[in-house]
């Protein structure tokens, strides 16, 4: 139906609103947790009914938007404040909530949002109702059952669909799509082409119409790729349909009839996480090689790669990332002009001081490049870009780090006096130039600034960053891990860093306090790390050695099966729908846009058929709940028995390529935290990844 002119009038105030407006932070519902599980027993708004009968240990979540803490208060007057999601009334570590077992009654719960800037959005308040009898059914999801092609100029159906449908326009020069749907009040379309409409009445539309009566659409002969998120009374988004329409100019073949197969709920067992997965875990680095690692870090020296202005060597960046500790993995990558106060040789190009910017010597011999010399600024931009124009995008990075300033690339001058005893300030202006062109020549990749705490770096946005001084109980580990925690940065990029030289004495003290006490797991939660230099990973046989997998498996995202529905048994007619259910029980998203695939495999575990799930698993945060889902159309396979499997994979490893991508074949899959059968990765002679499969059942195929 066509948007209402009371609609029109919100809409366009909105509109002429957007660029003074700031969303404000909301808390748009409550979920009633079980916290055994982990598993939501139902949502609510302002009021809620649960049974604690088979539910005894609970907890609630409060649902949000735009908001970066929570202060819960209840009747009893007891506050609690939840700074990172899952908002959880009782608390919870890392997703995993903790138990509040409620007697029958009223419980009045009250919460607070806020957002990044510390401002305070409405509180909302809910009455849950405790009961020893059954909990009332909760209210259906919004769900697209199919497409219906119909029409334009007479409003006839043309043909139902689920995942895929033929037309002609032959007969129908004139048409339109409409999204059947359950229980929902509001369909969002999209297309290939970045359209977006959303369908507030129904008959929900992809092309529009107003009050039945459909806009005209007349496509050409080929194929559109239709998605519509539907949206229930409450606002709550339901399971993305997508719908692939091909259009002929021949008449409209026959329907396949397709049968409804009996979907059944799998459950698995769940664990802490798989040994190692890509994009976390303790990393390698230099010539040292770990086989658990799937990152490695290393350093460059400017001097090395423009060893001339405006000539730039990268077969020496190649040899860098060939060493040991990256060879095969995802990197890490920093260029460096200065490595300390002490060190008389430079790493910056020799060029670079002949043409007039000053090595700066300073007290006890102690020098530094400065950095503020606007030549030094202009070809370290021409250095970035260069650098850019050549890595930005490349599959095996894992995060550049914006180096260039300071002693070792860390943007500090700590060691360096002047003879007066002050010291070296690296200037805003300095900065920001570095930042910027970071931003400006690695759109694609992820980066990695020193100091969250310090501007501007704070405030840039878009970043991660590396503590180069992961210490347990040092002021300065503390800091940066409190920073992140406060101003919220790491949900815009990774962090990971390094643990700095230290006494045999100290190192005994750290090891210690990282394996046998909770400062080890408490670090990487507040920090919400998802990769660091191995100083405390110990090899196998040490007395560590599973102390430092477990912070390993830790690090970064986890993501674990809580259930998967689909047919057993399915006919070569019929669509096998398939609904996935998992969470994120890491400390970190994965912060890259990887591929979710589902796949019947033969007995030589190679599919036969297979479909995307169209989800964006990158921004995934800690604690929270996803669904992922496609539709897999067998109707060319053999009968017989099959096994169905879901993998994740860095996007196009799947595809035949000309180079290979000099990454082993296990980091470009992840595995889920769960006890699955797995069909290993392995590259192809045409350098496409098969396998990576984690197996969730059998399929009987007739």
């Amino acid at each position: 139906m066509n948007i209402s002119t009371a609609y029109r009038t919100v809409l366009l105030g909105a509109l002429l609103c957007a660029p003074l407006c700031v969303e404000a932070q909301t808390v748009t519902s409550f979920t009633v947790v079980n916290a055994d599980t982990g598993a939501d027993i139902g949502t609510f708004t302002s009021a809620g009914t649960v049974s604690v009968l088979g539910n005894p240990n609970i907890n609630v979540r409060a649902n949000t938007k735009d908001t970066t803490k929570v202060v819960f208060t209840d009747a009893t007057g007891s506050t609690r404040t939840e700074n990172f999601a899952p908002y959880s009334y009782k608390g919870d570590t890392s997703g995993v909530y903790y138990k509040w077992t409620p007697t029958a009654g009223n419980y009045v719960i009250t919460a607070l949002p806020f957002s990044g800037n510390g401002n305070a959005g409405a509180a909302a308040t809910i009455t849950l109702t405790i009961t020893n009898g059954a909990t009332p059914t909760p209210t259906p999801a919004a769900t697209v059952t199919s497409f219906t092609v119909v029409n334009a100029d007479t409003g006839a159906d043309i043909g139902t669909f689920t995942s895929a449908g033929t037309v002609s326009l032959l007969g129908n020069p004139n048409i339109n799509v409409r999204a059947n749907t359950m229980d929902t009040t509001k369909v969002i379309f999209t297309d290939a082409t970045g359209n977006i409409r959303t369908e507030n009445f129904a008959p929900y539309s992809y092309k529009g119409d107003t009050a039945g009566v459909y806009y005209k659409w007349t496509p050409t002969a080929g194929d559109y790729v239709i998605n519509a998120m539907p949206f229930s009374s409450k606002g709550k988004a339901g399971a993305v349909a997508t719908f692939t329409l091909t259009i002929i100019p021949g008449p409209t073949p026959p329907p396949v009839a397709r049968s409804t197969p009996t979907v059944v709920a799998h459950t698995y067992t769940k664990n802490d996480g798989p040994p190692k997965n890509p994009h976390k875990g303790w990393n390698s680095g230099n010539d040292y090689a770990d086989n658990d690692a799937t990152v490695g870090g290393q350093y460059l020296k400017w001097k090395d790669f423009e060893p001339n202005a405006g000539e730039f060597n990268f077969n020496v960046v190649e040899e860098v990332l060939n060493k040991e500790g990256t060879r095969g993995k995802h990197f890490t990558l920093r260029v460096f002009c200065d490595w300390d106060a002490n060190d008389p040789t430079p790493a910056g190009p020799t060029w670079l001081y002949s043409e007039g910017v000053k090595k700066i010597i300073g007290a006890d011999k102690t020098s530094i490049t400065d950095y503020n010399d606007p030549i030094f600024v202009k070809e370290a931009v021409k250095a970035i870009e260069a650098l850019g124009s050549r890595y930005d995008g490349d599959p095996r990075v894992h995060a550049f780090q914006l180096g260039f300033l300071g002693f070792w690339g860390e943007w500090h001058s700590v060691w360096f006096h002047y003879p007066d005893g002050t010291g070296y300030t690296i200037a805003l202006e300095t900065q920001n130039a570095i930042i910027n062109a970071f931003k400006k020549y690695f759109p694609k990749s992820n980066l990695q600034g020193r100091y969250p705490w310090r501007e501007p770096l704070k405030s840039t946005g878009g970043i991660g960053f590396h503590n180069d001084a992961f210490v347990p109980n040092t002021e300065h580990s503390d800091e940066f891990d409190k920073a992140l925690r406060d101003g919220g940065q790491w949900k815009n990029g990774p962090i990971g860093g390094e643990t700095p030289p230290r006494s045999a004495t100290e190192r005994a003290a750290d090891m210690i306090a990282m394996h046998t006490t909770p400062k080890g797991p408490s670090m990487i939660a507040t920090g919400h790390y998802s990769t660091m230099a191995g100083g405390y990973k110990e090899p196998m046989g040490d007395p560590y050695y599973e102390s430092s997998m477990r912070l390993n498996k830790m690090m970064g995202y986890n993501f674990q099966i809580a259930s998967a529905n689909f047919a057993d048994t399915v006919s070569t007619t019929d669509t096998m729908s398939i609904q996935l259910m998992a969470s994120n029980i890491g400390v970190a998203p994965t912060y890259h846009a990887w591929q979710v695939q589902f796949a019947l495999l033969n007995g030589k575990d190679e599919p036969v058929v297979q479909a995307p799930a169209d989800f964006r698993l990158a921004t995934v945060l800690p604690g929270t709940s996803f669904s992922l889902s496609a539709n897999l159309l067998p109707g060319s396979v053999t009968p017989g028995n099959y096994r169905l499997a879901v993998r994740v994979i860095q996007t196009d490893a799947d595809l035949a390529k000309a180079s290979p991508w000099k990454l082993d074949a296990r980091n470009t899959y992840i595995l889920f935290a769960n006890d699955l059968p797995i069909v290993d990765g392995s590259w192809r002679a045409d350098n496409a990844l098969q396998g990576g499969w984690s197996v969730l059942g059998s399929i009987s195929l007739h």
